[in-house]
């Protein structure tokens, strides 16, 4: 059986790509901060490791993976924003410190790098975005992912390691962080329909259109590409369709028992935002045949679900 390391498996994508891989026939371990927790999960072992100390990376060599996925890092645009310094070092030097790890291996696993979208930035105003595309990254985050990027495949090439790295397109799902758009929008209805807020849900720039896929199309492309990726080269992930961030909130607004009027908040934008974000799948599926199943709409409702499930224990624990 070939054994996959985790690293960051402690967030939002972490239990979807755990549950995942095992279901893909991989021995898998996650490794989380000592400060996280991950639940448990059947055969799967579960380590601390911070990609900030080099010296926690010794377990490769014990662990000996074939693969390590890496998705340990700074993951919010907002937050870079506000902790520029944090996130160039968290993003660009535990990717440094993985692959220097790696180098010392004489066996060495394939490397997947999960990027962003949001390297291509300014590119985004023309309309589908492709691989080849020029990166003009627009925010402290976009531009610490594109230097992974970069120093990814220039170690790999230097140290004879199978890197691949993909830009991922937004993903959601239950369990997301509510600092995320969807999450925000449902977590509000949540609250408006538990009686915890007036029927008005806040909003930043609604004039925006982008490219979301279900969280489990995203970790089932990570398997493929762990499996059928060629190394040394950049995949898109995502739906391949961009939806209007307006049309979006509607169709939340029409799944809830409550009427819902909308309030632009000025706090909410972001101080650089892209018109219009679609992926260009067209390289990831033709290596791997990857395709997305899940729709959107059922993608929505079970978040919503989520949340007012989270709500509800909320409150409970209150009383």
């Amino acid at each position: 059986m070939k054994r996959v390391l985790l690293t960051g498996a402690a967030g939002f994508v972490g239990p979807y790509l755990i549950r995942e891989m095992k279901a893909g026939g991989w021995d898998v371990i996650a490794t989380k901060l000592p400060s996280e927790s991950i639940e448990p999960v059947e055969g799967v072992e579960i380590r601390d490791l911070d990609v900030m100390k080099p010296s926690d990376l010794d377990c490769l060599s014990e662990v000996q993976p074939d693969c390590v996925i890496h998705l340990a890092g700074i993951s919010s645009v907002k937050f870079s924003w506000q902790n520029p310094d944090l996130t160039m070092d968290v993003n660009i030097k535990g990717v440094s410190h993985l692959l220097e790890s790696i180098r010392k291996m004489r066996e060495k696993p394939r490397v997947l790098l999960i990027g962003s979208s949001e390297i291509y930035g300014l590119s985004q105003k023309r309309g589908v975005l492709l691989e080849d595309m020029p990166a003009e990254p627009a925010n402290y985050y976009a531009i610490s992912k594109y230097a992974q990027e970069k120093m990814g495949f220039m170690l790999g090439n230097a140290y004879g390691i199978q890197v691949i790295s993909t830009r991922s397109f937004n993903h959601i799902g239950p369990g997301q962080n509510d600092t995320f758009v969807v999450p925000s929008f449902c977590r509000q209805i949540a609250e408006i329909e538990a009686g915890l807020r007036n029927p008005v849900i806040l909003v930043g720039n609604l004039n925006v259109s982008r490219d979301f896929t279900d969280v489990r199309d995203i970790v089932r492309a990570y398997r493929f590409l762990t499996e059928e990726g060629k190394p040394g080269t950049l995949y898109n992930v995502g739906s391949g369709k961009a939806v209007h961030l307006d049309d979006l909130l509607k169709k939340l607004i029409s799944m809830s028992t409550r009427q819902i009027s909308v309030r632009v908040d000025p706090s909410r934008f972001r101080p650089a935002d892209m018109p219009y974000v679609q992926a260009g799948i067209d390289r990831l599926q033709r290596d791997t045949g990857w395709a997305p199943v899940h729709e959107l709409e059922d993608t929505l409702r079970e978040t919503l679900d989520s949340w007012r499930e989270q709500v509800q224990r909320e409150m409970e624990q209150k009383t």
